[in-house]
């Protein structure tokens, strides 16, 4: 209640490579894009991402949060995911100016943290 804000926002993403070479990018804890209802359901992956994003500690992490990835995006048994990347986002929050709209970003960054070759029999649960 008491704690000061943020002055980032941080998320990670999957970009998922299918076999047939398409590619997908699937936001993982991002919380700015959603409305109340979809901020609570989504409250879990937005911690474990708050942890995750600090890659010197919690990189242990991340074989798992790919594969999740991969199975959360395993629709078409004839296309399954075959790679992930993990990326980390961030971009700064501005101090807005008086009448300036407060979702106004003004730069973002990014990083591929990590790389996994998915198997089929991986996306077996």
């Amino acid at each position: 209640m008491f704690a000061r804000p943020g002055v980032q926002t941080i998320y990670m993403e999957a970009r998922i490579r299918y076999r047939d070479g398409a590619q997908n990018l699937w936001p993982i804890g991002r919380q700015d894009n959603l409305n109340w209802v979809g901020r609570l359901q989504n409250e879990r992956a937005h911690k474990m991402m708050e942890y995750a994003f600090d890659k010197n500690r919690y990189s242990w992490i991340y074989p798992q949060i790919a594969l999740w990835a991969a199975r959360r995006n395993f629709s078409d048994a004839d296309n399954p995911p075959v790679s992930i990347d993990l990326v980390r986002r961030w971009s700064g929050i501005p101090e807005p100016p008086a009448g300036l709209n407060i979702s106004a970003i003004t730069k973002r960054y990014g990083e591929i943290v990590y790389t996994q070759t998915i198997r089929s029999d991986e996306l077996q649960i």
